[in-house]
């Protein structure tokens, strides 16, 4: 039976060479994913909001984990949700939205057996996203965010 993984997911904005990074949110698993892959109903009501930043990303938005336990995450078993705004670079005009998940996102997909294996206390690498040429984004400030980390164990 599948179980969560307890720890901290950390979303961060990267340049396009993925060195210079800053993390723009850190939640703990116990307060993102109601403990459900899926959540709906009250579950999705009790999920945090973004919250407002000034930051925006015009590289990379990588999800990193640092995992309260060693273990390995399970890529099938985990999901996330990241809501992001999409904005015009040569104009600053907003164009959009995009809900970041881990079949978007490059590096870990639910859809096969990619798995991360964390050690205790320290933030790995889980997956990323491209900001499209010629955008940058933001977070989605007030957007639920939810992030269930599988362990299949």
């Amino acid at each position: 039976m599948a179980a969560e993984e307890a720890g901290e997911v950390i979303v961060q904005f990267a340049d396009k060479q993925h060195e210079n990074s800053k993390p723009v949110f850190r939640i703990h698993t116990t307060r993102c994913s109601q403990s459900t892959k899926t959540p709906a109903g009250v579950n999705t009501a009790a999920l945090p909001e973004l919250p407002a930043s000034g930051f925006q990303c015009k590289g990379f938005v990588r999800i990193l984990f640092k995992a309260d336990a060693a273990d390995i995450i399970e890529s099938e078993e985990s999901s996330m949700q990241l809501p992001l705004l999409i904005y015009n670079l040569a104009t600053n005009q907003l164009e959009g939205s995009q809900v970041i998940t881990l079949n978007t996102a490059t590096g870990f997909t639910t859809a096969g057996t990619v798995d991360v294996t964390c050690v205790a206390g320290i933030p790995v690498y889980v997956a990323h996203w491209e900001v499209p040429d010629g955008k940058y984004v933001r977070l989605a400030a007030g957007q639920k965010f939810h992030c269930y980390m599988g362990d299949d164990t």
